[in-house]
């Protein structure tokens, strides 16, 4: 692999973890020039890294300044429900028509078995980085089960987002409790091998996702 590959492709995964982890502040301009004496190599792969991370959602260009954190607006919180709505609609579909067979049965429990493990968290904790992380790996669990790659990656590529309009929502009072309630109630559609239900209850969820979102905005 061409060594300017690497280096890019270097950049994009250490500056990607940097945005996931919260090092970088909202509101805050940084600099290229700066990021990249700090890593140690040329400013070249670091911008193209950030470009990368631009186009995704996650940071914002600013000519002849730097960059900063993407803050959310509607738009955004509109569009990523309609994304999830239908990558994980249709991945509760195919869970539940596989449940006809037999054949997704370890997923649905698996599915079953972190549902219970948020009920139990949500009554001990109101960490709402806690919470978050229990809820993207519901979803996650959901997506990944699908087995197809470009769904996969359409949904992790937009992890920052999920986990910082789940953390946002669950600011909110009663909002986490809903949150299960309406996981239970995609686990209900899923397991009774209603496919269009199990859509339906994705969709359901994704609403009420979506308008909290906004009139917090």
């Amino acid at each position: 692999m061409d060594k300017y590959v690497i280096l890019q492709d270097n950049a994009y995964e250490k500056i990607r973890a940097m945005v996931l982890s919260n090092q970088f502040l909202p509101n805050t301009t940084y600099s290229q020039t700066k990021l990249a004496a700090e890593m140690g190599i040329s400013r070249t792969p670091v911008n193209s890294a950030l470009q990368k991370l631009a186009v995704e959602g996650l940071l914002d260009i600013k000519p002849s300044k730097g960059f900063s954190l993407h803050v959310l607006t509607t738009e955004d919180v509109v569009i990523t429900y309609q994304m999830r709505c239908a990558v994980e609609g249709y991945c509760a579909m195919s869970l539940s028509r596989d449940l006809q067979s037999g054949v997704g049965m370890p997923a649905f429990q698996a599915l079953q078995n972190l549902l219970e493990h948020q009920q139990i968290v949500n009554k001990t904790d109101e960490d709402p980085e806690v919470l978050a992380a229990l809820d993207m790996e519901f979803h996650a669990k959901l997506v990944d089960y699908a087995g197809n790659m470009l769904l996969s990656t359409l949904f992790h590529n937009q992890v920052f987002r999920v986990q910082a309009l789940a953390k946002s929502s669950f600011k909110v009072m009663n909002r986490r409790y809903a949150a299960v309630n309406e996981h239970s109630q995609i686990l209900n559609a899923i397991g009774q091998k209603d496919p269009y239900r199990a859509y339906e209850a994705v969709q359901n969820h994704m609403d009420m996702l979506k308008d909290t979102m906004i009139n917090m905005m």
